[in-house]
């Protein structure tokens, strides 16, 4: 399912989830990428690759963590939660990244959901890196599917001939 990727690509990894590579390999699971910061991204059932298990969000496009942070930015304002959101890694430029650390201080110093209206807009161009790997990555999984149900059908139409086949006395 990964052979078509071109590395290094970016998949935005969940910050909430993170089952280590030793225990997936224990437990009977394929790890089919990989990084050195985030860990194991996509993994599959040994026997079950109709199963794909991913650990991130490779469905996400370039604005979704940006997205994604914002809506916690607000609950944190909304006193939902207590503790500000980490910035995601890799993710945002150094200029963005200032201006969210500047309109983290402001709501340190005035915190009230009506301060989202000042939240910093970005404009996030289309990124390759970041929406190719998942399309291919879906596509790919979708297509193997497809082939296992066909060698399935075709299996068991052959099995289902010999049943009924009867030889002349």
């Amino acid at each position: 399912m990964t052979q078509n990727l071109s590395p290094p690509f970016k998949i935005a990894h969940s910050r909430w989830n993170e089952l280590g590579e030793s225990d997936l390999v224990q437990c009977g699971y394929r790890i089919l990428t990989r990084s050195e910061v985030a860990g194991v991204e996509l993994f599959v059932k040994r026997g079950r690759a109709d199963l794909l298990f991913c650990q991130g969000h490779p469905e996400y496009d370039p604005g979704g963590l940006a997205r994604e942070y914002r809506r916690d930015v607000k609950r944190w304002l909304a006193r939902e939660t207590e503790t500000w959101p980490l910035l995601p890694k890799s993710y945002f430029s150094p200029a963005e990244a200032l201006a969210l650390e500047q309109f983290r201080a402001r709501g340190a110093f005035a915190r009230s959901e009506t301060l989202m209206a000042e939240f910093p807009s970005f404009g996030r161009k289309p990124d390759s890196r970041w929406n190719a790997p998942g399309a291919a990555i879906f596509g790919a999984w979708l297509k193997s599917i497809v082939e296992n149900k066909r060698t399935e059908r075709s299996i068991r139409s052959t099995s289902a001939a010999s049943c009924f086949a009867t030889e002349a006395t």
